[in-house]
């Protein structure tokens, strides 16, 4: 049996759900780079992405700190290292969530909760609405808690 080169079973070790997502991201920073990945790791290159990313894309700290870990999972696979190992990047994504206000949904009150249980008709989409609200607001469940229920709708 012939095996496999350490970096074809690397290659392959993306989470299932969101490879896609991954690729994208390393996708963008190669061609950052101009097109180059990068022999050896340099801390400037990914302070330079990430100032682009804020300053010309205008993506909001969050979701700099997501991209900041997709690259940290590449990077941890074709380098064998972290990018926590680079103090200064960790210092610039920190500044940059000065004045950040994070955006939060709004909570159901009681009776909202009641209003809808009443009024809401009893079709076969909204009973299994109504039961799962039900179970969440008695049982104090969280959000992905209620996503996994409503999938099996």
């Amino acid at each position: 049996m012939a095996k496999r080169s350490v970096n074809e079973i690397l290659e392959q070790i993306n989470p299932l759900k969101s490879a896609k997502r991954y690729e994208e991201s390393w996708s963008k920073f190669i061609k950052f780079n101009n097109g180059i990945v990068p022999e050896k790791l340099h801390e400037d290159i990914f302070i330079q992405y990430f100032d682009y990313l804020r300053n010309e894309k205008q993506y909001a700290s969050s979701t700099l700190w997501s991209v900041y870990s997709i690259i940290n999972h590449k990077v941890q696979i074709m380098y064998g290292q972290k990018l926590q190992t680079m103090p200064r990047l960790t210092i610039q994504l920190k500044s940059y969530e000065a004045g950040y206000k994070r955006k939060t949904s709004s909570i159901f009150s009681l009776s909202d909760i009641k209003i809808f249980l009443e009024t809401a008709p009893n079709d076969n989409t909204f009973l299994h609405q109504k039961a799962v609200s039900v179970i969440a607001f008695s049982g104090g469940l969280r959000c992905a808690d209620l996503v996994t229920i409503m999938c099996y709708q």
